[in-house]
């Protein structure tokens, strides 16, 4: 079976469906590829993330289901075994279930008329052909 797309976009993590769903909301045909499952994709760890970020890349902030409520209002950030480290006050700061968000975000890519394919392996490259 052939199938042609605008994009094709490898990974169907938080980045991966966002930007599948931007490209559709543009009017492309996009393919949204993951290797695993879907329900595997992305990060799978609560992270603290600063607000505005989302409203750069023009992502809807987190879901009161995706949050955990505010993070600590300090984080220190090690390198490897060194005591030297970064000190990051939190104010603007979201703690995220980013396992919940990517699941979200691959509702919205498939809502935006993104073709999401789990389980999908990408075997050639032939100059605009993708060999799945």
């Amino acid at each position: 079976m052939s199938e042609t797309y605008d994009v094709a976009i490898i990974a169907a993590g938080s980045a991966g469906a966002a930007a599948a769903t931007a490209c559709a909301r543009h009017g492309m045909a996009v393919a949204l590829l993951e290797a695993g499952p879907l329900a595997r994709a992305g990060a799978r760890w609560i992270n603290a993330i600063p607000g505005w970020t989302f409203d750069e890349a023009g992502v809807a902030r987190p879901t009161a289901e995706e949050t955990l409520g505010p993070p600590p209002p300090v984080i220190h950030l090690f390198a490897g075994r060194r005591q030297e480290h970064t000190r990051v006050v939190t104010d603007e700061f979201i703690e995220v279930d980013m396992g919940l968000m990517v699941a979200r975000l691959q509702r919205e890519a498939r809502a935006a008329g993104v073709t999401l394919m789990p389980a999908c392996r990408v075997a050639a490259a032939r100059g605009e052909t993708l060999v799945l």
